[in-house]
This record gives C-alpha cells, structure tokens and sequence, in this order.
C-alpha cells in the first residue's frame, strides 16, 4: 500500500485510479505550454495536485454562490479586437489613474487595489500554492503563474502565490486572466513563457496597457532621459518600472511596442530570468493574514454569510479553512471584520 501511494503523489491521481480497468479521464482541463514540452517535462505531482485541490474548492463553493443569489457583472465577451482600447474602456470602468497609481506606497498597495476592483465585479480571485518547488534552481521548476476559468454563471481568477516577481508579478498575472475572461476565454493555467497563440498575446497585451499606456511610458523614458536601444537591462527596467509601480514583463512588452526596444526583448529577458534563482522573498504569512491574502474579500465574507444562515456546516468552514473546527467561525469573523457579505 505505501507503494501505491507513493506512485500516487508522482502521479497526481488517487490510490485507487491503479483497480480501474482503464485510465480515467483527466478531471481537470489543463493547457499547460512552456519552453520545455509537456511530453519531457511533465507538471510535477505537486502542481497537478495543487490544480486538483483547486478545482475541487471552486466546485464546491458554486452551489453556495448559487444559493446567495451570486452575480457577476463583467461583460459576457469583449467587443474588441484591439487589447489597447479594450484596456482604455477597462481603466475608465474600473476607476484607474494615475492619481490612484500616485496613491500606492508599494506593490502590494497596487496588487489589493487591482484585486479589489475586479472582486467587485463578482469575481473570485484567489491565491494559490501552484507549485511548491523554489527551492530549486529556476523559478521554472514553478512555471505556473496564473489561471482563469468558469463555472456555471462564476468567474474565476487564480494567481500562483509563489510568483517569481512577488506583488509586482501577481499583477500582471491577475489583469492577463481578468483579459481572458474578459473575451470569453477562461483557459485553465497560464505560463506566460512562449505566448504564442493569439489569445495568449491578446491577453499579455491586454494586461501591459492596463498598467502602462504609451504615454504614461513615454513620459517616465523622457524623465530618465533614455533612448531607444537594442539591448535593456534590468537595471533600468527596475528604474522604469518602480516608477509606473509595475513589473518587469510590462516594461519589456511596453519597450518593444512602442519601438525602444527589439520586438523580442520579452522573450530575450525571459530567457534571461530563467536562468536565475529565485528565491520566493515573501515573508510566510499564517492565520488572519494568510487567510485574507489566499481568499480575497469575497470568499470569507460570503462563507461567512453562508454559515450563518446554515447553509454549511462549522466542520466544512474547518475543513475549507485548513483549521480546526473550534477556531473556524472566530477565524473568518477576524478575516472580514465581522461583516455581513455584501448583496448583490
């Protein structure tokens, strides 16, 4: 038996997948694409189990969605095939500018604002370990940074929690699923290594303008004094980009379109970056903090709500929460504040 399950964890499947008289068909829609082919460099175990976890909560919270008369009121489809304009009506709808960029101390500051404004929508964004492993020695042995799907009539958004680039990084992350969804296009995992189908691009595109238009560009190159040239380095992208309060990917993609830089420079820094070791620089947060961070504002108030009006039991509030049973409810009034979730 300990066999069994050890082949199980390498796997990502249950024990009992091995008394089956055929394989089961894989219960999670994965569209994994990277430098490496998934047939020589499969998903770890790791992260198809983390993949499993996920999809598992996400099902289980819909009916609960459902009951509490849940909606989401993001358009249905995109009317545009143009990601710029697409990124300039979302900016006016989210309420963006550059007096609110003005008003974030840090990336996190940037990250919460962004959260919060598409968890208005209805959306749920979560945080989640997709892979585990950075201790080893590329941050492509965790090359998952986002996922965006539906279920039903819910949307959802699903930022790697050990992305390579921390809050800056978990941004640009968010904003790609937010455009996927966005044009009806939830996938289900996203690397952003070799974008090279059209909706990939559409959505990295997409995500660079919403954080940094041309002219918003533009006016920081000439603060700085800089030119056009062939090769960047990251020492001026961290200039650049500490000053719009973005990450690394968006001034390489902002560099390359609006013609300062070779259109390959993305994918030059890519490889770059692959070669180095990150090392997760996150502080590890517990209890109330961790909880607030992975689940967001919607999902602690809605379950909450839900458990008071004895929809879910005090044992699966444990179960969801990974605590124990007695400390479940004090713990999600702590997250919210003891608020009542908000109607929608």
């Amino acid at each position: 038996m300990g066999d069994l399950e050890t082949l199980s964890a390498i796997y990502g499947c249950p024990v009992g997948s091995f008394f089956l008289d055929e394989v089961p068909a894989e219960r999670v829609p994965m569209r994994f694409r990277g430098r490496m082919s998934v047939a020589e460099h499969p998903l770890p175990a790791e992260t198809k189990m983390s993949l499993q976890r996920l999809r598992t909560f996400a099902e289980w919270l819909v009916p609960i969605l459902d009951e509490m008369g849940w909606k989401v009121t993001i358009p249905v489809a995109a009317q545009t095939d143009d990601p710029e304009q697409l990124a300039r009506d979302q900016r006016r709808r989210l309420g963006f500018s550059d007096q609110v960029r003005k008003g974030w101390k840090t990336y996190e500051d940037a990250y919460r604002w962004w959260r919060q404004q598409i968890e208005g929508q209805g959306i749920i964004c979560l945080q989640w370990d997709l892979c585990k492993s950075l201790e080893q020695d590329s941050w492509l042995s965790a090359p998952l940074r986002g996922a965006s799907f539906r279920i039903g009539n819910f949307s959802f958004i699903v930022v790697n929690r050990s992305d390579r680039e921390a809050a800056a990084g978990r941004i640009f992350s968010l904003l790609h699923e937010y455009g996927h969804l966005l044009r009806a296009y939830g996938g289900f995992v996203c690397d952003f290594i070799e974008p090279e189908e059209r909706e990939e691009r559409f959505a990295n595109r997409f995500a660079a303008r919403m954080l940094v238009l041309p002219e918003e560009l533009q006016e920081v190159l000439s603060e700085l004094s800089l030119r056009p040239q062939r090769k960047w380095s990251d020492y001026w992208l961290d200039k650049i980009r500490k000053r719009l309060c973005v990450s690394r990917d968006v001034i390489a993609i902002g560099l390359s379109e609006a013609g300062w830089a070779p259109p390959d420079l993305y994918q030059m820094k890519i490889q770059e970056w692959q070669k180095s070791v990150w090392r997760g620089r996150g502080r590890r947060l517990r209890g109330v903090q961790r909880l607030r961070q992975n689940l967001g504002s919607i999902v602690p108030e809605l379950l909450l709500k839900a458990h008071r009006q004895r929809l879910i039991s005090v044992l699966d509030l444990a179960e969801v929460l990974k605590v124990d049973a007695v400390r479940a409810a004090t713990l999600l009034e702590e997250v919210v504040g003891i608020q009542e979730a908000p109607q929608r």
